[in-house]
């Protein structure tokens, strides 16, 4: 006897371990509207409750079918780790830049999960300075209450005679201020080794006319520009997935994953994976093995490019 949406509903997240609260945000309700149908209770639309549950539980199922791409030794993911093993155990500031997609953040992430006294951060648009010292803050797993000196005295003390290396990606959106900050603070007071990382424009930031960071750049001891990707490393990717495909299948991937970065066409590993999920979820849907250069194309038409 097959099992009512209700069984498989509570059943799936009972067994994945999400909580009755996890689940109800997800469908859109509070967790009384959850509570009071699961004990017959609800006055609601039931129906609609069971159509997102049907909705969600067909989602989650899909998503369970992703493509888990193996992590690769490719040339981009050895040159990050050789900087970032410098600047460990040299107790260095190395600068990192490469192009959007080449695979840094990738390599940078797996690096941190090889070396289990690591810290890694990813900043954005909106890390200010004082976002910036919170952040770290929570990173290290230190109290966050009083103003931004005490918090710094707080990281200062935490980092000085730690054996450790703090890694902070996309280093290119932060402010000048946060950036001699973390030289101030990481480097200088925390004798700690300091990689940033970002697109080329971060190299500019630091070496600008206007000086603003002398101090920073007599400091860097290592500078690594990432060249684009390797298109056998490309091809290591693709086949990790799917060893048996075509030479022309291989080629198709490759082109496809292209993309127009100041009028140069630089290989893209992020747009590689973007199209290999594709390609993935249509030969999943379609009870498929193998992907066709034709699959590959029709997967790659959808991701946008500038040469659209």
């Amino acid at each position: 006897m097959s099992m009512s949406i209700k069984e498989q509903f509570f059943q799936y997240i009972e067994t994945r371990s999400i909580s009755q609260t996890q689940a109800s945000k997800a469908l859109g309700y509070s967790p009384a509207v959850i509570t009071a149908y699961k004990g017959d209770k609800y006055e609601g639309n039931v129906e609609e409750v069971e159509r997102r549950m049907t909705a969600w539980l067909e989602r989650e199922t899909s998503r369970g079918k992703l493509l888990d791409i193996p992590i690769q030794e490719t040339a981009i993911l050895k040159q990050v780790a050789a900087a970032c093993d410098i600047a460990y155990e040299e107790t260095d500031i190395a600068v990192i830049v490469g192009y959007a997609g080449n695979g840094k953040s990738l390599a940078l992430r797996e690096y941190v999960r090889r070396h289990g006294f690591v810290y890694y951060l990813e900043a954005n648009k909106s890390t200010s300075p004082h976002v910036l010292i919170v952040r770290l803050a929570e990173v290290f797993g230190l109290s966050v209450k009083g103003n931004a000196a005490e918090i710094t005295a707080r990281i200062a003390t935490f980092l000085a005679g730690r054996d450790t290396l703090v890694i902070i990606d996309q280093a290119d959106d932060l402010a000048d201020c946060a950036l001699e900050w973390l030289r101030q603070i990481v480097y200088d007071e925390g004798k700690t080794g300091l990689v940033l990382a970002g697109i080329p424009k971060l190299a500019g930031q630091i070496m600008n006319a206007r000086n603003d960071h002398d101090q920073l750049l007599s400091r860097v001891g290592l500078y690594v520009r990432l060249p684009p990707v390797e298109t056998p490393d490309m091809a290591r990717v693709v086949r990790s997935v799917w060893p048996t495909i075509s030479e022309e299948v291989e080629a198709s991937f490759i082109a496809c994953a292209t993309l127009v970065q100041r009028s140069e066409r630089l290989p893209s590993l992020r747009r590689l994976t973007k199209i290999m999920n594709r390609v993935h979820r249509v030969l999943y849907k379609n009870g498929l093995d193998l992907p066709s250069a034709e699959i590959v194309e029709h997967a790659a038409r959808y991701i946008m490019n500038k040469d659209m």
